[in-house]
Parts: C-alpha cells; structure tokens; sequence
C-alpha cells in the first residue's frame, strides 16, 4: 500500500502490534519521502519505530527484497514487520 493507506489502517495496525499475530504478517509499504508522486511525504519507518515492529529496507532487487520479506521474523516476534519499498 501507499503511505497514505498505511496512515488509513494505522488504528488497526496499533492494535496489532499491541496484540500480536498468530502467523507471519508482512505490510509492504511504498513510501514517498520527497513527495515526488503523491501530495504529501510519507515515509514508514516512522511508524514502525512508533509501534515497536521492525522495518525492512531491501535494495533494489526485486529478489532481495522478496528474500528479507520478514515473514520468518514476524512468526518468531509474534508481531507483524513493515517492509518499506
């Protein structure tokens, strides 16, 4: 999702971090930093160091950023991971 739909599910999104999830759970977020795209800036590192849960940065191989998903960190966390693109 675009970092304006993070902020949309961002009630949601603190109530499970707080709760935790029972499976993997990834939300990769497409970030606009400069606002080149979108209206506003956006960026969801922000965010995840707000609610505790870890934040990917993968390069820019699609490969790479598939492998450091985070699925097996979130299982093991109990919480859900952001992977910000």
């Amino acid at each position: 999702m675009k970092q304006n739909g993070v902020n949309v599910a961002s009630d949601f999104l603190l109530h499970l971090a707080g709760t935790g999830v029972r499976g993997g759970m990834v939300l990769v977020s497409c970030d606009d930093p400069g606002a080149l795209s979108s209206i506003n800036e956006g960026e969801s590192r922000h965010f995840a160091r707000m609610v505790e849960i870890p934040c990917l940065n993968p390069g820019t191989s699609r490969k790479q950023g598939y492998d450091q998903m985070g699925f097996e960190l979130s299982e093991e966390l109990k919480t859900w991971s952001c992977c910000a693109a």
